[in-house]
């Protein structure tokens, strides 16, 4: 017994270095007018590109699963496209991107990326919505109800389980208007037809900002000022006032983007990350336990437009499969001296 012990040390030291290796943070992309943020899920700035160096503006970002970046461009040369910026590993992004689409008809506006690649844009201010393969081809556009004001917000994929009824892997995303007359959130299936419809009528959904997401427990959480000062709305699935904080997340902020997921004070649960888009160039976060409010995020470029968030997938770093090798030959020579 004591012999097994010690030749199963290697095995057992080396296997946790390599799970140790591979642990990853969540990472945060910003679009912020003309620079694209990344930080970390506790604030820290990892990456700043200064997107103005190859476009005019940079309207939205989303991460793929691989960890690029996809950004709605309008470039100094003036045409509309979709930029992607490259993971290259260890938390670092290529500075310059390359076209995933270009030609687009109107500027490109809010994105997400599905599991399979496919990139899904919205159009400032010409309310559609677009969906491309992962080779940057058209597969769809398709109109959206057509609002009183202003753009769309947030784009989604709808979870399996979620408390509105929403097919699991439809696109939903979330049109600002200026009253009651459209749905706060449409949803539509992979192939562009209409799914469903939230918040229409007199359940209009956080009118004046653009921020949603789906948080653990599959309720629709959004901020909505226009219900309060610092209101946050959910839809469990009616619409109700999960919380109000007009002392950090005051009236005057409009609150375009949010997610819910990243960790900021590591306790284990995920949180609510609340990105300004008017003057304070912040990002609001608040506990995913309590409501509590726990900080503020700044040191951003300019205004917050987008959030997206990535999680790494935990693959052992090579140094750490070297390490291993030794503690497995360790165990498999312990076998074959017990066999013979």
């Amino acid at each position: 017994m004591k012999y097994l012990r010690i030749m199963a040390v290697p095995a057992v030291v080396a296997l946790a270095i390599m799970l140790a290796s591979g642990a990853q943070a969540t990472y945060i992309a910003v679009s912020a007018m003309n620079n694209l943020n990344v930080i970390s899920d506790n604030g820290a700035i990892v990456e700043n590109i200064p997107v103005s160096t190859y476009d005019a503006d940079c309207l939205g970002a989303a991460f793929a699963p691989n960890g690029d970046i996809y950004t709605g461009a309008y470039t100094t040369g003036g045409s509309k496209e979709i930029d992607k910026y490259a993971y290259l590993g260890s938390g670092s992004w290529a500075t310059a991107p390359v076209v995933f689409a270009s030609g687009l008809s109107a500027f490109p506006g809010n994105l997400t990326v599905d599991a399979s690649g496919n990139v899904y844009v919205s159009t400032y201010n010409t309310y559609t919505l677009m969906k491309f393969n992962p080779d940057g081809s058209s597969a769809w556009s398709v109109a959206m109800p057509v609002g009183d004001t202003s753009t769309s917000g947030d784009i989604r994929i709808a979870p399996a389980g979620n408390s509105a009824g929403i097919t699991a892997g439809d696109v939903c995303i979330y049109r600002q208007t200026g009253g009651t007359t459209v749905p706060g959130i449409c949803c539509y299936t992979p192939s562009g037809s209409l799914d469903k419809q939230i918040g229409s009528g007199s359940y209009a959904m956080c009118y004046g900002d653009g921020g949603f997401d789906f948080n653990g427990a599959g309720n629709i959480i959004a901020p909505g000022n226009t219900y309060g000062p610092g209101a946050v709305l959910q839809w469990t699935p009616s619409l109700s006032l999960a919380w109000s904080d007009a002392t950090h997340m005051p009236a005057s902020e409009l609150m375009d983007s949010m997610i819910y997921g990243p960790d900021y004070n590591g306790d284990g649960t995920g949180d609510y990350y609340f990105g300004d888009s008017s003057t304070w160039n912040k990002i609001f976060v608040y506990s995913g336990v309590d409501h509590s409010y726990l900080g503020t995020i700044g040191g951003l470029n300019s205004s917050v437009r987008t959030l997206s968030q990535w999680t790494p997938t935990a693959v052992p770093e090579p140094s750490s499969l070297l390490v291993l090798i030794p503690g497995v030959a360790g165990l498999l020579g312990l076998a074959a001296r017990k066999r013979s």
